[in-house]
């Protein structure tokens, strides 16, 4: 299982990095969308308000915070590194 979640966590964190479409602008419009300030995203998911805003400004972030910022919006953590 560990080792499941290490290949996934590479896959992910490449995605993150190889998109052109950058994933804070994702997670930014998916936010407003759903009406949340950061601060409600942030305890919805479990991550600091400081971590979403940091991913929303472009800077790198773990990707197990990306999957929980994409659990708690809804959405599987590819729709927020490569928009499908």
């Amino acid at each position: 299982m560990q080792h499941e979640l290490r290949e996934c966590d590479t896959v992910l964190d490449m995605q993150l990095r190889d998109t052109h479409d950058p994933v804070g602008q994702r997670v930014r419009a998916l936010r407003l969308k759903h009406a949340l300030s950061q601060l409600d995203l942030a305890a919805k998911a479990g991550v600091s308000r400081q971590a979403l805003a940091r991913l929303e400004l472009g800077d790198a972030v773990r990707p197990s915070t990306v999957r929980k910022i994409a659990a708690a919006l809804g959405v599987r953590p590819t729709r927020l590194t490569i928009g499908h």
